[in-house]
């Protein structure tokens, strides 16, 4: 006849404390940081998926700030009308830059995204401070299926 024995709560809370920290965590976010910036900052990071199903990017917000966003930058060739830049765009090199806001950003599974200058970005908007080289803001990332991820941003004027 079998015998079957209960774990106790004590028992019970160890196995749990034995798992790591970011155990079932799919989605880490590394090598965050900031320009300083008066005004307008803007958040740059590496997004990796370490799981077997893409999640977005679906918000971000920080207190330093009156609103978060995420954008992305886009190069394309002006129209053979001779359009002039918007006040959101210039040109480089020939070619129109622009900005636009974006509503998610796919990360996709067993993949990565960079956030990065040219690229897709989180532009922190009506700061409430200056943000100056040394210091750490905090950012909320909003994650369809991962939930919220708290990262501190670095605040300097070199990438990582």
């Amino acid at each position: 006849m079998m015998r079957w024995t209960s774990i106790g709560p004590a028992a019970l809370g160890l196995l749990f404390c034995a798992l790591p920290a970011n155990a079932g965590q799919t989605i880490v976010v590394t090598g965050v940081w900031s320009r300083p910036a008066i005004g307008t900052g803007v958040v740059y990071a590496k997004i990796r998926n370490d799981g077997s199903a893409a999640d977005d990017l679906i918000g971000v917000d920080s207190p330093v700030c009156k609103t978060a966003e995420m954008h992305e930058s886009t190069a394309s060739m002006p129209s053979a009308m001779g359009s002039m830049p918007s006040p959101m765009g210039s040109m480089a090199g020939g070619m129109m830059m622009g900005m636009h806001q974006v509503q998610a950003i796919s990360v996709p599974a067993h993949g990565s995204v960079q956030l990065q200058p040219g690229g897709y970005h989180i532009m922190l908007i009506g700061l409430f401070r200056d943000l100056k080289p040394g210091d750490k803001i905090p950012v909320s990332l909003h994650f369809r299926h991962a939930g919220t991820i708290e990262v501190n941003s670095n605040v300097t004027t070199t990438s990582p």
